[in-house]
């Protein structure tokens, strides 16, 4: 008899629902970001952030997969590398504020996604696309 090894089936993905467990707390409120559903925006009582899908997820380069529990990406600062994976998300509405928040927030990850050598490379980078309203406010400084 040939040696089978036993692999059990996988379930099905699990999504979030309301009154279901986020890294965050209980969730209260679910909005779907992409039509399909494949990433959704998580609010709970104090906190949230975005939910993105396994297939979603293999779209994005692995320097800003998630840092959390598989597919987590917190509301202050790694919800900006969904938004640099995806630059056409919520109508691009939201890609500068994400490439000016992970070059601040996450500035070793901002240069190697963008193969950035020194900080003046990845400040010239920044600069050159963001509005010239939101360059008048950058201050070119990140959050070590």
């Amino acid at each position: 008899m040939a040696n089978r090894k036993f692999v059990p089936s996988l379930p099905r993905e699990r999504r979030p629902s309301v009154g279901g467990h986020s890294p965050w707390d209980t969730i209260q409120h679910i909005e779907a970001i992409e039509e399909d559903g494949s990433i959704l925006s998580i609010t709970t009582a104090g906190h949230g952030g975005l939910w993105v899908s396994k297939e979603k997820q293999a779209q994005m380069p692995a320097i800003l997969r998630p840092n959390l529990d598989g597919h987590w990406y917190e509301e202050d600062c790694e919800w900006a590398k969904v938004h640099v994976a995806f630059p056409n998300l919520e109508g691009g509405k939201r890609y500068e504020f994400a490439l000016v928040a992970l070059y601040q927030w996450n500035h070793p990850i901002y240069m190697k996604h963008f193969d950035l050598k020194t900080n003046e490379e990845a400040e010239a980078h920044v600069r050159a696309r963001i509005s010239p309203e939101r360059n008048a406010r950058f201050s070119g400084k990140w959050n070590a």
